[in-house]
């Protein structure tokens, strides 16, 4: 009869009718008084905006009552604050796992789900409510049980625990989230600093999800989406630092443009213009210590002072410059196109019968066939010149002379190189090998670009037992891989043999340097086509220069199609 009185009291508390409150009574008598329990909105303490659903015995209920909490169960939030019960309780249209309130939270069971009750009248005030609030705090409770190893994700990570961790319906490898999961004979995991898809996801280190949190290939901690922006990587690997990428627009290290550096190599203040390029600059001094100019205006000083690739009379801003108005004589000995043709020294015909930088008379074509000179400029010598095939001097074989660094019996193979030579001193005093079985000499015996323990011929020999560590400024393969300083991704951070920082791939778009050693630099490397510092530059169509970079200059640049300079004579 207390128990009967005190869940009166609640219903009397709560503006109940008599009528309700006969029906409660009425329906409490059937169970044993250790089982009854009332359903109230608990507020908790310090904590009132995260109401949670309690069911207690009747006197709890009173004390909470007194204490604020409202009888029944708590309307919908705008969270999911609960996530094993199949309800949509903040009415966003997702069930439990579903919401991604859920994340991390345990999940339902499926099985106990389909047994909880649904009820039309979930939210109606009399005994009826009652009875089916308890039913499915009961269910509730054997459900949270029941899920004691699942947990919500999104997306779906646990492949192998036989539920659907991200209610989307299908579990563990039935899940396409799960494809690239090792549970589910997908690939490895992602190995997140070694420049490689492993998992087979198009995703690289910290492009790919699974690398949040963990080290990337430069130290940096991968993340999705950048946040730490002001460390100076790229931590979500978009080719976007810190303040440069989006994700940072609203860090407060990022708050506004900064002022423009002009010899940093960095574009400060998020225009997509880098030092000279910047109008910001104009007269301030550049990074290699030119007056940065827009337009360029010093068109004789050896720099390019506007920062688009081109230097003094190179640039189209100088065109009407006086120093820029005819081509200077070819100067046929020193090296250079003095004359902007493309032509240097005895490729030029303008240096016909004029001593070359070796000391050659300058010929087009070539026809002084046997004074060891590259008389024209095209790299081949003497009878290794197409031009002499005819000459008399170049009638048949020779006996090949194996140190003079000439293909004397016309095989195209030269010294050591020629079968002719095995056994012999080569040009630098080494002996000519057919394979290289002398591996601690410090010479390439057979000729194949690889020195001693580098030659995979030496791989087996005792001065040659495992590999060395790639030391990455010498210009030398040090442990046997093929690759050599920067394009040893072991060299990646560190300084190369010109002072460059290795780089897999190329990221400094706008430093002179090669930083992956695959023999393209800046702009001209296709790493950096899609760069800040690559983006801006228009081909000239009648210039005889590849001014975008693209491998075709003038009218074979597809951007030149309908330029009058490309035009057909009508």
């Amino acid at each position: 009869m207390r128990k009967i009185f005190v869940s009166l009291c609640l219903l009397s508390l709560a503006g109940f009718a008599v009528a309700p409150v006969e029906a409660a009574r009425t329906a409490r008598t059937t169970q044993s008084a250790d089982t009854e329990k009332d359903c109230l909105c608990h507020f908790p303490p310090g904590n009132p905006d995260n109401p949670q659903t309690i069911c207690v015995g009747g006197r709890a209920a009173m004390a909470h009552l007194r204490h604020g909490d409202t009888l029944g169960e708590c309307p919908p939030s705008d969270r999911e604050l609960i996530c094993n019960d199949g309800l949509d309780n903040d009415q966003d249209g997702l069930v439990d796992c579903q919401d991604p309130d859920c994340v991390g939270q345990a999940g339902p069971d499926e099985l106990e789900l389909r047994r909880t009750p649904q009820s039309s009248s979930l939210w109606s005030l009399d005994t009826q409510f009652f009875r089916e609030r308890r039913r499915a705090s009961t269910a509730n409770s054997r459900r949270t049980t029941d899920a004691a190893g699942k947990v919500c994700q999104l997306p779906e990570m646990s492949c192998d625990d036989g539920y659907d961790n991200d209610g989307d319906g299908a579990r563990d490898c039935d899940d396409t989230d799960c494809v690239s999961s090792p549970a589910c004979d997908g690939s490895a995991a992602e190995v997140c600093n070694d420049t490689v898809d492993n998992d087979g996801d198009s995703l690289v280190d910290c492009q790919d999800p699974e690398c949040v949190g963990l080290a990337g290939p430069s130290g940096e901690t991968c993340e999705q989406p950048e946040m730490s922006c002001d460390d100076g990587f790229d931590n979500d690997a978009d080719t976007k630092i810190d303040c440069d990428d989006t994700d940072c627009a609203a860090a407060s290290v990022c708050d506004g443009p900064e002022e423009e550096f002009c010899d940093d190599g960095v574009d400060n203040d998020q225009d997509n213009l880098v030092d000279c390029q910047d109008p910001e600059c104009a007269g301030q001094a550049g990074p290699q210590g030119e007056t940065c100019e827009q337009p360029e205006i010093s068109c004789e000083d050896g720099f390019d002072n506007d920062g688009d690739l081109m230097i003094d009379c190179d640039d189209a801003d100088c065109m009407s410059n006086p120093v820029c108005d005819e081509p200077g004589a070819e100067i046929c000995n020193d090296g250079f196109d003095n004359d902007g043709d493309n032509l240097v020294d005895c490729q030029d015909p303008e240096c016909r019968g004029q001593e070359g930088a070796a000391g050659e008379i300058c010929e087009q074509p070539e026809m002084n066939c046997d004074d060891g000179m590259d008389n024209d400029g095209d790299a081949s010598t003497d009878c290794d010149d197409s031009d002499c095939s005819a000459d008399p001097v170049c009638d048949g074989p020779e006996a090949e002379i194996c140190d003079d660094a000439l293909d004397n019996d016309g095989d195209s193979l030269v010294d050591c190189q020629d079968p002719e030579c095995f056994g012999e001193l080569g040009a630098s005093g080494e002996r000519c090998e057919e394979v290289e079985v002398t591996c601690d000499d410090g010479f390439d015996n057979d000729v194949d670009n690889k020195i001693d323990c580098d030659d995979e011929d030496c791989m087996a020999t005792s001065v040659c037992n495992g590999p060395a560590m790639e030391v990455c400024d010498d210009g030398v393969d040090n442990d046997g891989d093929m690759l050599a300083d920067c394009r040893d991704p072991e060299c990646v951070g560190l300084t190369g043999a010109d002072g460059e920082t290795c780089e897999q791939p190329e990221t400094s778009c706008g430093d002179g340097f090669d930083n992956d050693g695959d023999g393209a630099t800046d702009c001209g490397d296709t790493d950096c086509v899609l760069t800040p510092a690559c983006d801006s530059f228009v081909e000239i169509c009648d210039d005889g220069m590849d001014n975008d970079l693209d491998g075709a200059i003038d009218c074979d640049d597809a951007d030149c199609v309908n330029d009058p300079a490309c035009s057909a004579p009508a």
